[in-house]
């Protein structure tokens, strides 16, 4: 899975937790999930549920703190898929 495909996946994710459309025009690779989209805790927790169903990949609470960027979600999705 190329990180282009990873991404849009992602976008879509990200856009349909949190029921806003508009934000798969505006995420890119370097939108800061807390700051740029305001995403809380919980937003953070139920999004990484469906990232886990939909890459099939395992987030856990050691691995979030490490994931503050589009791109750190793209690469550890990625690494772990490869």
């Amino acid at each position: 899975m190329t990180e282009k495909e990873i991404f849009d996946k992602l976008v879509t994710i990200v856009a349909d937790s949190l029921e806003d459309e508009s934000l798969k025009e505006k995420i890119t690779m370097d939108t800061n999930v807390f700051t740029d989209i305001e995403m809380n805790s919980l937003a953070i927790l139920y999004i990484s549920m469906s990232i886990e169903n939909v890459f099939g990949v395992r987030i856990t609470n050691n691995d979030l703190p490490n994931l503050v960027l589009t791109k750190d979600f793209v690469k550890f999705i990625k690494e772990k898929v490869a």
